[in-house]
């Protein structure tokens, strides 16, 4: 498992104080492994929370036939 240290892990999620992890650890997004002390994150959790995973879906009939989604934009 590759970590990365807070400060690595608050530079990929564009944040500035280590108190800013504290709601993705508690909503459980996050997971600290703490070794000697220090908090250290898993990379590809952290990548996760950076890139998020794209989800496809297939276009309904009137999306295809239209070009729009049944609801509108």
């Amino acid at each position: 498992m590759d970590r990365l240290s807070t400060k690595q892990t608050l530079e990929k999620l564009g944040l500035t104080h280590r108190n800013s992890l504290r709601s993705r650890i508690e909503s459980g997004q996050l997971t600290p492994i703490v070794d000697r002390g220090r908090n250290y994150y898993d990379r590809a959790q952290v990548e996760a929370l950076v890139n998020p995973p794209i989800i496809y879906t297939t276009p309904s009939a009137t999306m295809l036939a239209t070009g729009e989604p049944e609801g509108g934009w």
